[in-house]
């Protein structure tokens, strides 16, 4: 089989990636290139050229920016003039990230390098308007849509059926996300999948080994700052602790950057989620400033805010770390970190948010909370704070868990299952 896998237009694969779906593409390609041909579409540094590399097997071709980014400025012209409109006649259900012309300069050019490959499937990240255009122009190219959002249940179900139809396949990263497609529409049902992310478990387990320091109490989130993911839930804990553990620190380690307000707030009906508003006044998102500074105000002793780090480099801190939090307020279609948390041994406390309920065994690799309750998450912390062995429990159980369901061995065979029997391939 030769299969090609294409990025979202926002991001570039690389070995050293450090963002979910960017790490899926290149351990999944690099499981397959022993027995399958897998060529790679990313962003790329050049502005009217594409860029090739070859590198452990795997094909990678980096689309220019050029195109892209001239069709882009004339869809946000377009969408000043008349954007307005086109959101109440929609009920915002076409936001301009999902219509066919957003990043079309991209979709574009992946779509005509890709008729001169030969290519058996195409594999699209997220991105349902993809399908359409490299449909048109491939049209004996099997075509495979991959979910790990929330989109095709939050947009206009008549554009997305449209886009659906269209493919061959369509994959979940969780059950959370299939079932609610699969609800939303029915005549697709057979055809859409879950397939878990995965996770390097050697990696974690072989350089994240607890070291036991006895005169604190650390804690690490790891995520973007962004509103959904639940950053001020988790001060809200982390204050109402202080008093009893006074030697507690938290790290928070990702972007500080908010996610876009129509990726998560304008295309929601969840009051969880509408409730984050708020923290857009004019469009603009506030929410990573904002807690910083209430941080620095009342925690500046137990809650430090990193920024991003490298992949290995996150790897190396679970090392030091007695619990992981992930207290997502919106539901997350999968949540990688905690699954990282449980291969590198660390018991999890998070929310019964989407697909981390089905990542994270309440009471068995973590415990789980509600959404947005910052008493039960700190009620949840207190317990396993206060009871060293039932940390190392709760550890070693995530560890097996990370190793026999999210090995990326498994997750390239459950996708090469999707995609045929292997015997039956070119």
């Amino acid at each position: 089989m030769k299969l090609a896998i294409v990025n979202q237009p926002w991001e570039h694969v690389h070995p050293r990636s450090k963002t979910s779906l960017v790490i899926w593409t290149y351990r999944v390609a690099r499981e397959l290139v022993p027995q399958d041909d897998v060529l790679v579409y990313s962003r790329g540094h050049k502005r009217f050229r594409f860029e090739s590399k070859s590198d452990e097997g795997i094909d990678y071709r980096y689309v220019p920016t050029g195109p892209a980014s001239l069709v882009n400025g004339l869809q946000r012209g377009f969408w000043k003039l008349f954007g307005f409109w086109l959101k109440r006649r929609r009920g915002g259900k076409r936001p301009p990230f999902a219509t066919l012309f957003s990043h079309f300069g991209y979709s574009l050019l992946v779509a005509l390098d890709l008729r001169r490959r030969d290519v058996d499937v195409v594999h699209i990240h997220n991105v349902s308007q993809f399908v359409s255009v490299i449909r048109f122009f491939n049209p004996s190219v099997r075509i495979s849509l991959h979910m790990n959002c929330e989109w095709l249940t939050q947009l206009d179900p008549e554009m997305v059926e449209r886009r659906l139809q269209k493919a061959d396949y369509m994959i979940g990263c969780s059950d959370f996300v299939t079932e609610n497609v699969r609800r939303t529409y029915p005549g697709v049902k057979p055809r859409f999948v879950t397939v878990f992310n995965g996770v390097e478990a050697d990696q974690f387990a072989g350089h994240a080994e607890r070291v036991d320091d006895h005169a604190s109490l650390k804690l690490m989130f790891v995520g973007r700052v962004s509103p959904e993911k639940g950053i001020h839930v988790m001060l809200d804990a982390i204050e109402e602790l202080v008093p009893e553990f006074p030697s507690l620190h938290l790290e928070i380690i990702g972007n500080k950057t908010a996610a876009p307000y129509e990726f998560i707030v304008g295309v929601t009906d969840d009051p969880l989620v509408l409730e984050f508003e708020r923290y857009y006044p004019g469009g603009k998102p506030v929410y990573p400033a904002l807690m910083e500074e209430r941080a620095n105000k009342t925690l500046s002793d137990h809650v430090t805010f990193v920024g991003p780090l490298q992949h290995d480099e996150i790897v190396a801190r679970f090392g030091a770390i007695d619990v992981f939090l992930f207290p997502s307020v919106w539901h997350e279609p999968f949540g990688m970190p905690p699954v990282e948390s449980m291969a590198a041994g660390v018991p999890v406390v998070a929310t019964r948010s989407g697909g981390i309920s089905e990542t994270v065994v309440d009471n068995e690799t973590g415990l789980l909370v509600d959404r947005g309750d910052a008493k039960g998450l700190a009620d949840a912390l207190r317990k396993l704070l206060s009871d060293e062995s039932l940390r190392h429990r709760m550890g070693a159980a995530g560890r097996v868990r990370a190793r026999e369901v999210f090995g990326w061995d498994k997750i390239a065979d459950a996708i090469s299952e999707v995609y045929g029997d292997p015997q039956d391939r070119h």
